[in-house]
Order: C-alpha cells, then structure tokens, then sequence
C-alpha cells in the first residue's frame, strides 16, 4: 500500500530531515510517495536565504536540486483559495492544508505543531505527523529499512568526522525519540 507524503518547508529546510527522508524511501518496503507544492519549496529556500544571508546561492540551487531529487511531485495545480475546512491557528499553513487537500495527502510531515494546520484533526482527510514520529514509526514497521538507512546514514558521516554524531545531529533537527532509536542501533553494531 502507498501513502502519500505532504512535506512542509521546516522539513525541506533541514538537510538532516531530508537526508534521513531520502534513505527512507530509497529502502522501505512499503511505498512512500513524497510530494510538497511550490509554495512550500519557496518558504524553505526564503527562509534558508534569510538565515545564511551571506552564502553564495549555490546554496539555494544545490537545496532546490535536492528537494527535486526527493520528491516524486511539486504538485503545480492551484488549489482554491477559500476552503472552509482550513482551521488552522496560523493562517500562513493555508497554503499547506490547501495543497494537502488538493493533492489527496495521507499525511502531512510538518516540524509545526498541528493545530497551526488544523485545530480538527478527525475532520481532516490528512493526518498530521512529526518527523520524529514519521521515523520512529518507519524503523519499527520496516526494520531493514532502518538498518539500510542507518548504514548509509553512518558511513556518510563517518567520512566526514572521527566519530559520527548521528543521534546528535538528530536531536538538533527535533527528533530526540528517533535518536534515541539511533544511538541504541549504533551501539549494538
């Protein structure tokens, strides 16, 4: 069975999210379809711009390159602008909703808290999910995924440190259960 991924910007932002997201989806068993609208890549680039101000934008070319690589659709069509089902403490996740909606989500994979998004949750076609939760629930459902993951994830940060910090770099990104799960796999290999 496939589910539909609606990835939010604070995801796209964070490379560490997008890379455990891509390894993920390179090993799962179960098909996981990653999608995310033009005006969530162009939230997740301004807000990357607006905290490296200085870098050069090869920084924002090789994130969107990335995010083109990850994903299996920028969903282009536009969705309306008026939907009453949107009852979402922060009115700038319309847009998130909308396109969620839009696009026939299972899930929406947001760093937000979901009542920026929905306030009624059960009414909702979507389910909203945090990272955290969105690997935790992988490594448990697809043991092998995780290992493949963990593997890839492991020796890419090896070459570039002594030690590989993944569970810290985890914890930065606000996945401290996941972390946890990775710090007890990595002591066990």
């Amino acid at each position: 069975m496939s589910s539909r991924v609606f990835i939010d910007a604070n995801v796209l932002r964070s490379r560490v999210l997008i890379d455990w997201l891509y390894h993920f989806r390179k090993h799962a068993v179960a098909t996981i379809e990653l999608e995310t609208s033009l005006d969530v890549i162009h939230e997740a680039l301004y807000t990357l711009r607006r905290d490296q101000p200085m870098a050069s934008d090869l920084i924002i070319r090789r994130r969107l390159k990335l995010v083109k690589f990850l994903v299996d659709e920028i969903i282009s069509k536009s969705f309306p602008s008026n939907l009453q089902s949107f009852t979402g403490t922060d009115v700038h996740d319309y847009h998130v909703h909308a396109a969620a909606i839009h696009s026939a989500a299972d899930f929406i994979l947001t760093a937000n808290k979901p009542t920026d998004i929905t306030t009624t949750p059960g009414d909702q076609p979507y389910r909203i999910v945090h990272p955290d939760d969105f690997f935790c629930a992988i490594a448990e459902m697809d043991p092998s995924a995780f290992a493949s993951a963990l593997s890839a994830q492991y020796h890419y940060w090896l070459s570039r440190e002594a030690e590989p910090l993944l569970a810290d770099v985890l914890r930065k990104a606000g996945c401290s259960q996941f972390a946890l799960l990775v710090e007890k796999n990595t002591r066990l290999s």
